[in-house]
């Protein structure tokens, strides 16, 4: 199936609600690379547990370096990314960046006359976000030596560096909405027809869309530029710490106190399957503790409703007061009722402001992909509801049973689907507002490829300096 073909399926879906259990979105295609007017750009993805490896290409803009009305749409070269781990924060991962770099240039290496002129890109995640400056500083500093000396386009230091949440939230909605073919050549576009980004990474989640009810956005706003085809502001944010892995080492620590356990002493964790045990360490204390799966739907929940905050004040409504003891009481003091869409100043995970999100249709990926794929959910059509009937379902089996019956799933992911599905039901939920029974959000299976390296080139490719 060609991309275009599987995009316009999803686009379907979208529009519907409805689609089958499984299909793939899109595969890439390579497209014809023997042009004299190609030009082509490529993106390392340093995430939290490894680096990827993008290579794209576009119509170059020619010698004039005015923009041009017509976007310049990046196109991926190869089906599969090269990837290594771990992340560049391990030295492991750091040295291996020398086998990312060798790799482009192999790719690469029919054009190697013109390396000098095709731009070389590491943009590092939450992963490196959540580090001590310091750590992070002498890493990229390592890091920029090596782009340096790889012999492609390399100016400035800025093409190595650590993104911004807000950054990594626009250029994952980029992507989404470019393969749905929302984003055209010589089309004045309007960003009202586009659909909203969820990303579950491992160390951070964003959430990135344009308000339907209001143009006004009173915080975590980002402007959209893209040559003088977009120009229009979205919301966007990330919530450091609560990725896949994040949530969970935080999650873990929360039973752990709760629990009020002595060192040693093993303590029930509702978050992972009955009869799996393993050994936490509280980062803070230093006490290490043994814990038990006791695989609890409703009471992981409730861990992960607490993780939300959702009792912190919400300093953008006019009149700024805690919660009231009804509105605690109603989720048993964890959290609030998930957000109100009638409402016209609203607030997410712990106080932050964030606009109601009413009829937006979102595309979720990353992290929602693997677990929806794994509970075998409908990509379209499936609700926040179903998804925790799903999950009740698998939280509530043994673990040796869920090992005979996943025999090719990697057990240290196998263990954590409990967790990570009730946090994806939970970010949905109470921490975005997104109604139980709703069918608006989308999600795209993990042969989607989905992430923000093609929303970074897409922005690259079109900025005032004009990559040629």
């Amino acid at each position: 199936m060609q991309r275009l073909g599987a995009a316009l399926l999803l686009a379907a879906a979208l529009a519907s609600g409805a689609a089958a259990r499984r299909w793939r979105l899109h595969e890439i295609t390579a497209p014809a690379v023997n042009q004299q007017d190609d030009a082509f750009g490529i993106v390392i993805d340093a995430g939290s547990t490894g680096s990827r490896l993008h290579i794209f290409t576009w119509k170059a803009a020619g010698a004039d370096e005015r923009l041009p009305a017509n976007l310049s749409l990046p196109v991926e070269l190869a089906a599969d990314t090269f990837a290594v781990t771990p992340g560049i924060s391990d030295p492991a991962g750091l040295a291996a960046l020398d086998e990312i770099i060798s790799h482009a240039q192999s790719d690469l290496a029919a054009h190697k006359k013109n390396w000098s002129d095709i731009p070389i890109f590491l943009k590092a995640t939450a992963g490196m976000r959540i580090l001590p400056a310091s750590q992070r500083q002498d890493v990229m500093v390592a890091v920029r030596a090596k782009l340096a000396a790889s012999g492609f386009q390399y100016l400035c230091d800025s093409q190595a560096r650590v993104m911004s949440g807000e950054e990594e939230g626009v250029f994952g909605w980029l992507t989404v909405n470019k393969d749905l073919g929302r984003l055209k050549q010589g089309e004045i576009h309007n960003l009202h027809d586009t659909v909203g980004a969820l990303d579950l990474g491992g160390a951070s989640t964003q959430i990135t869309f344009k308000p339907l009810a209001s143009p006004d956005l009173l915080a975590n706003l980002f402007p959209v530029n893209l040559g003088q085809q977009v120009a229009e502001d979205v919301y966007t944010h990330s919530f450091l710490h609560f990725g896949e892995n994040e949530a969970q080492r935080r999650a873990n620590r929360l039973v752990a106190l709760k629990a009020a356990a002595a060192p040693g002493q093993t303590v029930a964790n509702p978050c992972y399957l009955a009869g799996y045990t393993f050994q936490y360490e509280d980062l803070a204390s230093g006490i290490v503790y043994n814990m038990a799966g006791s695989g609890n739907f409703s009471g992981c929940a409730q861990v992960m409703e607490a993780l939300m905050d959702r009792k912190a004040i919400c300093l953008t409504d006019p009149n700024p007061t805690p919660p009231s003891e009804a509105a605690l009481s109603a989720t048993g003091g964890s959290a609030l009722p998930p957000i109100d869409p009638a409402s016209p100043l609203t607030c997410s995970i712990g106080g932050v402001y964030q606009p109601p999100v009413n009829v937006t249709k979102f595309v979720a990926f990353s992290g929602f992909s693997y677990i929806w794929d794994f509970l075998k959910l409908a990509p379209a059509g499936t609700t926040p509801a179903q998804l925790a009937a799903a999950a009740t379902t698998f939280c509530g089996t043994s673990w040796e049973h869920a090992k005979q019956q996943n025999p090719s799933e990697p057990e240290k992911y196998l263990a954590a689907f409990c967790a990570t599905a009730t946090l994806s039901h939970t970010l949905l939920t109470t921490g975005y507002g997104i109604p139980a029974q709703s069918t608006a959000v989308t999600v795209a299976l993990p042969s989607a490829g989905y992430d923000w390296a093609l929303g970074s080139m897409l922005w690259d490719a079109n900025q005032a300096f004009r990559l040629r």
